[in-house]
């Protein structure tokens, strides 16, 4: 689950497909979003708190307006095995300023990279309702021995992304070549991962009760 900026709502997947937006003030369900084809195992939200990604085990990420409750996108094909399950999603801060807006991880432990793309898919009822867009993968990048578990977009290197998975190690990547810049692996049941703005460097929460600092990630 993942609360809004202000606080005031609270969003939440569930296994039904569905994601609930509460309210934090009432505890009521204030709208609920339809449109994925299994589980919802992850959901983000942008910046600003108006737009909401999701991530499914029917191997898709979807992009909702939080002001309506509409999909504006649809990322990736139906699902045709568990191992393309996506685990987590992550907006890029820099927004409609980068070519990658999103990027999603998976089961198998792959990391893609997404453009919004010009393309709209027509809805599946028939030609009614809202039609959404499609996406284009940047990059497909494969390296993680696990699924993947932590997105986090470097706050001012705009190039810079790490990724965490449950092999133990944290990953750098280069968005522009959609590379692997540096890997820092045995790092044990990761809870948390971020890096400071003001320094660069990396900080890594393990459940071993310590707090692990990493060097600032090469290429930043």
């Amino acid at each position: 689950p993942v609360f809004t900026p202000g606080g005031e709502t609270l969003c939440s997947g569930s296994a039904d497909g569905t994601i609930k937006v509460w309210s934090s003030l009432s505890g009521e369900c204030v709208q609920t979003l339809n449109g994925h084809k299994g589980g919802v195992k992850c959901v983000a939200l942008d910046a600003r708190g108006r737009s909401l990604c999701s991530g499914a085990s029917d191997g898709t990420v979807r992009v909702w307006r939080m002001m309506d409750g509409r999909c504006t996108h649809k990322l990736g094909l139906t699902n045709e095995e568990e191992s393309k399950t996506v685990t987590c999603c992550a907006f890029n801060p820099r927004g409609d300023g980068h070519k990658v807006f999103l990027c999603s991880g998976r089961r198998d432990g792959a990391v893609y990279l997404w453009a919004s793309g010009a393309d709209r898919a027509p809805p599946s009822n028939g030609g009614k309702g809202n039609t959404f867009k499609k996406g284009v993968v940047v990059h497909s990048m494969p390296g993680h021995k696990g699924k993947v578990t932590h997105i986090v977009f470097h706050p001012t290197a705009p190039d810079i992304l790490c990724t965490h998975g449950d092999d133990g190690a944290v990953r750098v990547w280069g968005m522009a070549a959609g590379k692997c810049l540096q890997s820092i692996d045995g790092l044990p049941n990761v809870l948390n991962l971020s890096i400071l703005a003001g320094t660069g460097h990396m900080l890594v929460g393990c459940e071993c009760r310590s707090l692990e600092k990493a060097r600032e990630p090469q290429g930043a």
